[in-house]
Parts: structure tokens; sequence; C-alpha cells
């Protein structure tokens, strides 16, 4: 790619598959200085070499990278794009940048071992010890990129995910994670780099998703006010937008089948970490999307991978991620519905959004969940049982399950269940029809609390409209009602629900003629 790639690529060709004890000697003692004083040569044997043998994943080797990765060396930003000039055979013009550039390249190909480099502690303690170094160094081919726009969108491209790739190899354990977010401009960093091409002009899906990681490792390790009030300065203030930018991506991956392994659990994560300080302004902002009902919608998408793709019999990666991204998904529901001082609203919010259709296509693929992953379906109906004791709650669960009913044989899918799943539905079950004769005696009483049936909010019932086509469907003010007629489909409900109540009229007064 830079200086010598053709000698690299034929002597890349010829590497043997592993080393012999005495070829390591060879190669530590001879081509490992030389990489380390600047052979240009020796440095890409290594940091092409990482990406392929275990045997380099040592701290020698490192040493050797993060030597031509000091803070001295990086040239002043006012000199680009001088010093970012390249030579006609792609090379930098300036050997200190290609020798950098090489060493980070080094440092992100030594990911593909990151679990081999979660058992030597050795290699994070030196990489943090030398973070504020690296970070000097990632923040020039930063601005240098995607600032200055000294390249093309091939490099870009390639940039990005090295960047990303060397904050995987330094976040490989919470410990080291938690002292390079501390490090000042790294949580910056990772948020600017996950905010790139927004417009999506030279960035594919999958590169956003590789973008989201680094802020990931941070968020997921310790969500913290300090981290989200770095993120939020690192986007100008703007909540809005950072959580515009991931929903919108989020959506985007949920509707391209191939990033359904990877899309979704990282979009997810993301979303459950800013959940945890509910006043922080990022926090506000993705509340305002509601975020309950974005993840049951994602619930739905990845449900259709199973059903489609004979899931109880594949253990593919993908099915394995796709599944843990399910149980991630309703294990948050259910904390959410156990624990959230807004548990009543959110249930609703929940069950509109069709968590009872999920909750029945979880029954069809539960077998092929771990008794533990099966504790997920579990949660989210026992939660569900114990607030249909809230009457709006009941109302709406009891509307979920005749609807659904009228569809598909309810009972006879959560029979084929496993018996935890099973059980756990029973109970519910039991709850709906035991409250449905109580809601049929209030309905007539204006004294009734309820929700509006588009925004969910509580109030009593003489102050809400009923809808004039089916007289079931409430609201709390005429805006709620149009958007319900429009973007909730209660014009083809409200249609349905009036046929049914004709019928029911002419058989009762079928009745009382005979009577």
């Amino acid at each position: 790619m830079l200086y010598s790639s053709r000698q690299f690529i034929i002597e890349h060709a010829n590497r043997p598959s592993q080393h012999s004890d005495r070829e390591m000697r060879c190669i530590m003692s001879t081509r490992l200085p030389r990489a380390k004083t600047g052979h240009l040569k020796d440095l890409l044997y290594f940091s092409g070499g990482v990406r392929e043998y275990s045997e380099f994943i040592v701290p020698e080797v490192f040493e050797a990278f993060l030597e031509h990765l000091k803070a001295s060396k990086v040239p002043s930003v006012e000199t680009l794009p001088t010093s970012f000039a390249k030579k006609e055979n792609g090379s930098f013009k300036d050997q200190k940048i290609t020798l950098a550039f090489e060493s980070i390249r080094g440092l992100a190909n030594s990911a593909v071992f990151k679990d081999l480099m979660e058992m030597r502690t050795e290699l994070g303690e030196l990489l943090v010890a030398c973070w504020p170094d690296v970070l000097s160094w990632m923040w020039f081919f930063f601005i240098a990129c995607f600032e200055r726009n000294l390249v093309d969108n091939a490099f870009k491209n390639f940039m990005l995910r090295s960047l990303c790739m060397v904050f995987t190899v330094g976040c490989h354990r919470g410990k080291f994670t938690i002292a390079i977010a501390d490090t000042p401009g790294s949580i910056r960093l990772a948020t600017l780099i996950s905010m790139l091409d927004i417009e999506g002009t030279y960035m594919s899906q999958e590169d956003a998703i590789v973008g989201t990681a680094p802020l990931l490792f941070f968020l997921d390790t310790k969500p913290d006010v300090s981290y989200l009030d770095e993120i939020l300065a690192a986007v100008g203030g703007d909540a809005k937008l950072f959580i515009s930018t991931m929903v919108t991506r989020f959506d985007r991956a949920l509707n391209t089948p191939e990033l359904l392994d990877r899309g979704p659990v990282a979009y997810t994560t993301l979303f459950m970490a800013l959940d945890d300080i509910p006043q922080h302004p990022l926090c506000v902002a993705l509340r305002a999307r509601n975020p309950i009902v974005l993840l049951t919608n994602a619930l739905h998408r990845l449900l259709e991978f199973p059903l489609q793709s004979n899931f109880g019999h594949s253990e593919t990666e993908s099915a394995m991620i796709i599944r843990q991204s399910i149980v991630t998904i309703l294990s948050y529901v259910r904390n959410v519905l156990r624990e959230h001082p807004a548990r009543f609203k959110l249930a609703l919010q929940a069950l509109q959004a069709g968590i009872m259709t999920a909750l029945i296509d979880c029954a069809q693929v539960a077998f092929t969940f771990e008794p533990i992953q099966r504790d997920s379906i579990v949660g989210v109906l026992t939660q569900l049982s114990w607030l249909s004791t809230q009457l709006p709650i009941a109302r709406q669960a009891s509307a979920d399950l005749e609807r659904l009913e009228r569809t598909c044989s309810v009972q006879g899918r959560f029979t084929a269940a496993t018996h935890d799943v099973k059980s756990a539905w029973l109970v519910l079950y039991d709850s709906i029809l035991a409250r449905r004769a109580i809601l049929s005696q209030m309905q007539a009483l204006d004294s009734t609390p309820m929700a509006c049936d588009n925004c969910y909010k509580f109030d009593e019932r003489a102050n809400f409209k009923k809808c004039a086509g089916c007289g079931m469907a409430h609201y709390c003010s005429k805006d709620c009602q149009a958007r319900a007629w429009k973007e909730k489909g209660h014009k083809a409900e409200c249609k349905d629900l009036k046929a049914r109540q004709d019928v029911t009229q002419q058989i009762e007064k079928s009745i009382s003629l005979l009577a």
C-alpha cells in the first residue's frame, strides 16, 4: 500500500504458516531491532505479520510499533498539508509519518488476536502507559483525513477502520478501557469517529457500525456522567443530532439483512448504556425517541431471521449473535417494566408497539435458547402479568390478545414452547381473562382511569374523547386522534371494530325478538 508494497506482498506470499523456535530467535534478534530503529521493510514485516502470527503478539513487537508513535514526533497540525504530502508511489514524503502509519496499521492488525491479548495483561499495561502518545498520532491522522480532507475516500475508509481497531486493541480489558477513556481526548475522538459521514457519502453502513464500536467500549464498561458530557461536547452540545444519527443508522441496519448480526446489537448496547443516566441531555433526547418502542420494533425484525432460516437447527455465528440480541432487548424490557419509575407508561408503549406479538414469536423458538436466556422471555411475561393489575394496561393487553387470536392460534404456539415459557404465559393469560370481566363492567363509567390510545397520557375517562366510529379508542386531543388515524393504523382498526359491533348488535336484536 505504501513504500516497498510490492516487495512486501511477494515476501508475505512466501511466509511459512508458522515459525520454528530457531526462526523466531533469528527474527527477534535481527529483524525486530531493525524495525524498532526505523528500517521500513522490517517494520512492514511485523505490521502485516501480527495479523497472522500469534508469536508476534508479544511486548517486544508492540514496543517496536510504539517507538514510532511518540507524541514528540507528531508534526504540527499547522504544517498540514505539507507534512502529509505523498510521493508518486503512494508513500509519505516524511519518513516519520510513514513509520507512524505502519505502526498504527500494526496495532490495528493485531486486533484479530484480541482473545489472546486479554490473557496477556502486560500488553494492556504497555498500551495504557503509551496511550497518550498513540492518541496524539491518532488525532493527527484523523485531522488530516477527515477534517482537512487530504486523502481520497478509500484511504478514509481504511483509516476509519484502523483507528477503530486501535481502540479495540487498547480496550481489551475493563480496567484498561477505563484508563483509556480517562485519557483526555479519547472519548472525544471516539465520538467524532462515530459521527463521521452522517450523510453517507463515502461510508458504508458496515463502516458506520464499526465507527460506533469505540464508544461502546467506554459506555458499556462504565456508563458515567463525565463520559456523556464529553460525548455531548464533541457534537457541539447537540444531543438531538447524536441520537437522531444513531437511531437512523439503527433503523437502516434492521432493514439490511446482511447487517442483522452486527448492527442491532451495537446500537442496542449504545441505547441501553445511554438510558442509565436519565437526567442527562443525551438520555432525554433518546427518551424522546421512545427507546422501548424502537427496541420492540427491533425484536420483530430480528425474529424474522430465526423463523425464516431454520433457526433452531443452525448454530452459525450469525444465528448466535441474533439470538443474543433478542435476549439483550428482552432483558432491557424486563428491567424497565420491573424498575423504571414510568414503567406503567412504558408497558403501554411496549404493548402498543407489539410486544405481545414478539413474545408469541419467541415462544415458537424458545427451545433454541439456553435456559438462562429464556429467563428474559419469562421475565417480560411475568412483569406484564403483574402490571396488568392496572386497568389501562389490562385493557391494552386484552385488546392485543383479542386481535392476535383472530390471526393465529396463540395458545397453540405457547403449547409448543418450553415449560418455563408456557407456564409464565398461562399466568399472564389468566390475568388478562380475569380483568376482562372488570373492564366490561367499568366500560361505561366516566371515572375509570385510562390512557390516551396515541400518546399514552393518563387521565380520567371523562376527559377523553371517544372515536365517533368505533367508540372503543379514546384520545386526549384532536391531534392525537388524527395521528392515530393516519400513523398508527386506527383507520383500518376502526372499520373492523365497527363491523364487529354491528354484528353483535344484530345478534342481540335477534335474541331479543326470539325472547
